[in-house]
């Protein structure tokens, strides 16, 4: 399991929200600055997604992430308003090494297409409570229940999954293990594991889920708060492994 930093993106600047209300906490107006904090301490992925473009429907600051790209150096999943072919492949044609679909996962032929074109660059993201999808930056549910979804996706052939339990992003109160460990039984696909993390035990429980660990977990607030230090995770991780 890799430890992935989260780089949450709105007007330009490093925030991170509670619960999916845009009442966001500002924590850096040098985005790049903070990934070469990130890169230091031991990471290999960073996670950027674009808040402004979750919200628009279109990306808003990509120019930015691809700073990211050039100046640090390291793998980015990029997501946020990513809801057509030419922007996926804007994306994908500026450094950036995955990208993330999150609204647009439901449409199903849409999703079947840049899977086909663009195959394991391709991520899916879900955000979930109370086993409700929630779509347009938290703002929408989705009749379609979660492992259903997740059934679908692998059926496309999806390989990486990202999942956030909405009702614990930002709270810092531990993930939901779960749900996670409900799709980890399912199999057949890679699990990224966000929402709630808040002490290095939960990086630790995470790690230990069975049947298999997931593929990584993500680290938002928790860090930028210092609750804990990232380098600690990344050892964490390689001491559970």
């Amino acid at each position: 399991m890799i430890v992935i930093p989260a780089i949450d993106l709105k007007d330009g600047k490093v925030v991170r929200l509670t619960q999916g209300r845009f009442d966001e906490t500002i924590y850096s107006a040098d985005p790049v600055k903070i990934a070469k904090i990130w890169k230091s301490e031991g990471a290999k992925v960073l996670h950027c997604i674009d808040l402004d473009g979750a919200i628009s429907g279109a990306p808003k600051n990509l120019k930015i992430v691809q700073d990211i790209c050039q100046e640090v150096g390291l793998s980015v999943q990029f997501g946020g308003g990513l809801r057509d072919r030419n922007s996926i492949f804007a994306a994908l044609t500026s450094g950036i090494s995955k990208v993330i679909i999150g609204t647009k996962a439901l449409d199903e032929e849409f999703l079947k297409s840049v899977i086909t074109e663009f195959k394991d660059k391709v991520i899916v993201s879900i955000d979930v409570n109370k086993d409700k999808i929630f779509t347009d930056g938290w703002l929408k549910n989705s009749p379609v229940s979660v492992l259903d979804l997740v059934k679908k996706l692998k059926s496309y052939g999806l390989k990486t999954l990202i999942v956030t339990d909405v009702s614990r992003d930002g709270t810092m109160k531990g993930p939901n293990l779960e749900l996670m460990q409900s799709i980890l039984t399912e199999g057949g696909i890679s699990l990224i594991v966000a929402g709630g993390i808040g002490c290095i035990e939960d990086i630790k429980k995470i790690s230990q889920l069975l049947p298999s660990a997931p593929y990584g977990a993500i680290i938002g607030k928790a860090i930028y708060e210092g609750k804990f230090k990232f380098y600690e995770a990344v050892n964490v991780v390689k001491n559970v492994s």
